[in-house]
């Protein structure tokens, strides 16, 4: 590493990492990764699947700490940090950092920028299913600032992550609250009015046992005849 700032190619910080397993479950891997389990723009892995239930056909392996790139319809913008060991669709480039230039730690960040996404939306090849390869991945230029700058760029990125996750994880709460709320109003309407099927006939969970029936208003027994109309 040095101190001054430099210009380099994304093949020069990044390598790609091209480890197979014929038997996942055998080598002790359980869980995998599909394209449809990364977020568009998040560095973020939230769902995965399970190798002994879905019996996946993938023998791509990643191991925690590795970047998982979407390389088809890489304008989803998904790539994702592994928080764990598995195996992963072949629809994904697995990657790792080289720490010659820079500081590993920033790598995702140059994953997820707008230059980086560009470039890989560029460089796509294929009409209706376009793909990227890390080959051409690899030539992209990129000029990295000195390393004293790398820590503090990579402080305030931590930063700007975290409050992210946490604003996103609020906004989550608050639609699973109003989900719930909105179920609840719906149970109440259906309570209220009784029998779903008729709305005429009331609900007598509304009323005690100590209620007598007089009480109870009893629905008028339908003719199954049209109303008629007034205008």
């Amino acid at each position: 590493m040095t101190n001054k700032k430099q210009t380099v190619k994304f093949g020069d910080i990044c390598r790609e990492v091209k480890l197979s397993s014929k038997d996942p479950l055998a080598e002790g891997y359980d869980k995998y990764i599909g394209l449809e389990h990364l977020d568009s723009s998040s560095l973020k892995i939230k769902r995965w699947g399970s190798i002994a239930e879905d019996k996946p056909s993938f023998t791509r392996v990643f191991k925690k700490g590795h970047i998982l790139f979407g390389k088809r319809r890489s304008y989803l913008k998904k790539a994702a940090i592994a928080e764990f060991d598995g195996v992963c669709s072949g629809n994904i480039i697995v990657m790792e950092p080289q720490v010659d230039f820079m500081l590993p730690e920033l790598l995702p960040f140059i994953v997820q920028s707008e230059k980086f996404w560009d470039w890989a939306i560029k460089i796509s090849s294929g009409s209706l299913s376009p793909r990227t390869k890390f080959k051409g991945l690899s030539a992209l230029e990129l000029t990295l600032p000195s390393i004293e700058e790398q820590y503090k760029r990579l402080s305030v990125l931590n930063k700007a992550m975290a409050a992210f996750e946490k604003n996103n994880f609020a906004l989550g709460s608050l639609a699973t609250l109003r989900k719930s709320f909105c179920c609840f109003q719906c149970v109440v309407r259906r309570m209220g009015k009784g029998d779903s099927r008729n709305p005429s006939t009331p609900n007598k969970a509304f009323y005690t046992k100590s209620t007598p029936d007089s009480q109870i208003p009893i629905p008028a027994q339908s003719t199954g005849k049209m109303p008629r109309r007034t205008y």
